[in-house]
């Protein structure tokens, strides 16, 4: 009974995939400036290294907190690093308007906490005594120790999954099919 239920589960989930798939095509084929833009810039390129540059890119802009400019920060990243910009996106979703605010807050915390004791005596020996300069660099420096990182394992992740993946796809389906039953041992 478990298994029908995954399977129709599975079912379901690759055509919502299709679903979106077939959505965006369309929709690149309505635009085709865009899309000849993408594909010059190599944006567009669908493989294992790709996707998994394009999932870290999304991860790091994602988790910085580049509100206003992160699909301009993303395609510039994957334009450079030759990444997948819509991986990039679907993982910059990361930090959405819900979980905006509690994002923010552990980043300023966490900068306060780390830079705080070196930059509070650098910023009084420059000048810097505005508070809003202080609160802005605390919040770019603390979203740098939980983007830099989790775009890492975000990339090792993805190109684990996606070995695995294809590992699975050249097994022949009878061996996929089976379950793997040790034989009785004999006494």
């Amino acid at each position: 009974m478990r298994f029908v239920q995954m399977k129709w589960l599975r079912v379901k989930f690759s055509q919502g995939i299709r679903c979106r798939r077939h959505q965006a095509r369309l929709w690149l084929r309505a635009h085709p400036r865009v899309s000849a833009a993408l594909d010059r810039l190599g944006c567009l390129q669908v493989s294992r290294e790709t996707i998994a540059k394009g999932v870290a890119a999304g991860l790091f802009v994602g988790l910085t907190p580049t509100v206003g400019a992160q699909v301009f920060l993303m395609v510039l990243i994957c334009w450079y690093f030759r990444a997948n910009f819509p991986a990039a996106f679907a993982a910059s979703w990361i930090c959405n308007p819900l979980t905006m605010g509690p994002l923010y807050f552990a980043f300023h915390s966490i900068g306060e906490a780390v830079l705080g004791a070196y930059m509070g005596p650098l910023f009084s020996f420059f000048g810097f005594s505005s508070h809003f300069l202080k609160t802005v660099f605390f919040l770019f420096g603390g979203s740098l120790f939980i983007a830099v990182p989790a775009a890492f394992a975000g990339y090792l992740l993805t190109m684990r999954i996606a070995g695995e993946r294809e590992a699975r796809r050249r097994l022949p389906s009878k061996v996929r099919l089976t379950p793997s039953v040790s034989p009785p041992q004999l006494r």
